[in-house]
């Protein structure tokens, strides 16, 4: 990270001024051991004044180092509280959405306590469904047998029963009584019915004299009529008219 240079003293070095001594201009009375600590002196000083420079150096380098880490933790102080304000507000979207989840889990134990409802009362219909199919089917068959054998009461051509019938009070047609309930209280009559036709147009002769052809013809005749009266008294009594 780029850093402003510090303005600081330490970043000055130090400098020594006449960090030369010649030997020459020493006075001659100096004695050889002071003559050498002058001349070391000035070596000792150059030294000197070099470590200060370095060590002065070395902590304004620091004191850069400092300055940058200072900048460093400001960011990370901004970056910790962008992260902090973040967080709060990421907890309160995560609380939210936990109510939403609780309240959307609350509305999925309802439909499922809605839906169970629903498959029993769908399982109940598909049995019922299936008993009206059942019946439906059944009924149908028993439509098709009416409609191949039964009773019309507007149909005008003939129908055949199979079986006898039986009505309460008598027969009708368009309305006119055709055949009533049996007439009782007669006694069979006996002999041979005749059931051959005659001629209801025969005439006999009769003479002034009495003539025994013509009152054989005429018994005759009287025979035979009462004879055809015997098959329809039998014709009546066998279809139930009469006793």
């Amino acid at each position: 990270m780029a850093t402003e240079e510090r303005d600081s003293p330490l970043s000055v070095p130090v400098e020594v001024q006449g960090s030369y001594i010649s030997p020459d201009i020493l006075p001659t009375n100096f004695n050889p051991v002071y003559r050498d600590i002058v001349l070391r002196g000035s070596e000792d000083l150059k030294k000197v004044a070099g470590r200060a420079n370095d060590a002065g150096n070395e902590a304004y380098q620091a004191q850069l180092r400092n300055d940058e880490q200072d900048l460093i933790l400001d960011d990370h102080e901004t970056r910790l509280k962008d992260a902090e304000e973040t967080l709060v507000e990421h907890t309160a979207q995560l609380a939210n959405h936990e109510t939403r989840i609780t309240a959307a889990e609350e509305k999925i134990v309802e439909h499922e306590i809605r839906l169970n409802d629903a498959e029993m009362r769908l399982d109940d219909h598909e049995t019922r469904l299936t008993t009206a199919e059942s019946d439906i089917d059944y009924l149908t068959e028993k439509v098709a047998e009416i409609d191949a054998d039964y009773v019309s009461l507007s149909r005008e051509t003939t129908q055949i029963l199979a079986s006898p019938i039986s009505v309460k009070d008598s027969y009708s047609v368009d309305g006119v009584k055709v055949i009533g309930a049996r007439i009782t209280g007669f006694t069979a009559s006996t002999g041979t019915a005749l059931k051959s036709g005659f001629d209801a147009n025969q005439t006999y002769s009769v003479g002034a004299a009495y003539s025994q052809s013509e009152m054989k013809a005429i018994s005759d005749a009287l025979t035979e009529t009462r004879k055809s009266l015997k098959a329809l008294e039998d014709m009546a009594r066998s279809h139930g008219l009469i006793d």
